[in-house]
Order: C-alpha cells, then sequence, then structure tokens
C-alpha cells in the first residue's frame, strides 16, 4: 500500500534496498548509503576531526519526519564523537508510533542527560474535525493511520502525535526522563498561518474540553487565544509547516502553563 511505502522511504534514507541485495553483498562495516546516511557519515567524520569545538543538534521532525528522526537516533545516538551530542528532538504531529519512540529515541534520553524531548500536537477536537473533502471520513492524517492504515494491538502501537495516545502511554515513561519530556497540545479554533503569532499564555481546560476526554486535559499546555482569532495555533495536520518552527517560542511550553 502507499502507506507501506512511505514507511519504507524514511528507512532507505539512511541504507537503500541496495545494500541488502545478494547480489551485490554490503560486507562487514560497510557505511550507510542513502542521502540521509551519507551526511551523517560527513557529518561525524567532520565533528571528530575538531576536537577543539563542541556541536549541539535540534532535531525537528513533523508528521513522518519522526519516522526519520526515530531512525537517526537509534542508528547514530550511540555512535557520536563526545563533542557532539543532540540537545533537543521535537516532534511536531508525529505520525510514529509510541512504541517506536520508546525504542529509538528514550534510550538516548536516558543516556544523554542533556538532551530535551517535545512532543506538540493537535487539539484532540481539530484532530478529529479535519476535513479532505465531502466524500471521506473526518479526522487529520494520523486519525487515518490508527484507523485505517495500520491495526494497532495496543496503545502504544497507535501515534504518537495524538494527544490522547501521548497522555494514556505515558506513565510507561521511565521517571529519570519526564523532567526532559515536554506536551504542547494547541488549542482549538480560528486558523493558523504564516506570520500569525502563537501566544505564549496558557489557560485551563474548559468544562467541554474535560468532558470530551475525560482524565486526559490536565496533562496538557493550551496557548491562550487572545481575542483576534490568531491565537490558537496549527488547526490541521498540514499547519505545522506553516509556522516558525525554530522559533523556541512554537516548541517551549510557558513555565506557567498548568502541569501535572
Amino acid at each position: 500500500s502507499a502507506w507501506d511505502n512511505m514507511q519504507r522511504r524514511t528507512k532507505t534514507l539512511l541504507r537503500t534496498s541496495e545494500e541488502y541485495s545478494d547480489r551485490k553483498p554490503a560486507g562487514l562495516g560497510r557505511t550507510p548509503s542513502g542521502a540521509l546516511g551519507i551526511f551523517m557519515t560527513e557529518l561525524l567524520d567532520k565533528v571528530a576531526k575538531d576536537q577543539k569545538h563542541s556541536y549541539s543538534v535540534m532535531l525537528i521532525g513533523h508528521s513522518m519526519g519522526s519516522m526519520v528522526i526515530n531512525e537517526l537516533v537509534n542508528q547514530y545516538g550511540t555512535e557520536l564523537p563526545p563533542n557532539l551530542h543532540f540537545e533537543r528532538i521535537v516532534f511536531m504531529a508525529a505520525a510514529c508510533s509510541v512504541r517506536d519512540f520508546e525504542r529509538c529515541v528514550l534510550p538516548y534520553l536516558k543516556e544523554e542527560k542533556r538532551c530535551n524531548f517535545h512532543n506538540l500536537t493537535l487539539h484532540p477536537v481539530a484532530e478529529r474535525k479535519e476535513t479532505f473533502g465531502a466524500v471521506v471520513a473526518r479526522g487529520s492524517l494520523l486519525q487515518w493511520i490508527d484507523i485505517f492504515y495500520t491495526n494497532p494491538h495496543t496503545v502504544p502501537d497507535k501515534v504518537i502525535g495524538k494527544a490522547e495516545n501521548f497522555t494514556l502511554a505515558a506513565h510507561d515513561f521511565p521517571e529519570s526522563v519526564l523532567g526532559r519530556i515536554h506536551f504542547k497540545v494547541f488549542s482549538q479554533g480560528g486558523s493558523a498561518s504564516d506570520g500569525r503569532p502563537l501566544v505564549e499564555f496558557a489557560r485551563n481546560p474548559t468544562a467541554e474540553e474535560k468532558a470530551l476526554s475525560p482524565g486526559f486535559m490536565g496533562a496538557t499546555h493550551f496557548p491562550e487565544w487572545d481575542g483576534s482569532g490568531k491565537g490558537f495555533g496549527p488547526q490541521k495536520h498540514g499547519q505545522f509547516n506553516d509556522l516558525k518552527l525554530w522559533d523556541a517560542s512554537f516548541w517551549k511550553v510557558h513555565p506557567h502553563a498548568p502541569q501535572r
């Protein structure tokens, strides 16, 4: 299916299928031949030769980009030279499963105490009401992945980029890393486009929001609406690409946001 092929392409960025051909044995210790694999080989080589400086890298992935980050951290997290570390990993509406995050990113978080993880999601209502036309089922791409494209056996097999899935599975995360895992849910309502500011203040969930997801909303953070209709943040899966993802105020939670 198209979904299977899309997942395959996130893996061949590091190692291409030709490496596993019986007509062309890869050999032990062969460097990756995928585009991202070649880039990482060059980067690690240059950093390792420059012992006078230290480097930190921030990884930001939207949707299936989270799958690429998982593969990258899993492949290189233990092979980084001493003067290089992943400082921050940011998932935006991530299409990878909670289980893949636990397999690939959590081990790195446990070992690298300087690394922080940020999970940014749509509001659950916005997630459910997104449409692609009048003749198809409602819901964002992440809704479709959980319902149509995959067959999750348990909650950790569902996508991490949906707020409900992340909060239901969060108790699996080791306590030693919880202080470096940050969770931000954007408000529901209005629309977002490039140049519209995200208001940094937070509010407590309304009674209606609590009723929609009982037992879950207390763990989230909602940017306050500033009254202009511009402060809601992304309302659709694809709108994360339209915002200033390099700006720390976009992915950081305001210090006065409600915490659990």
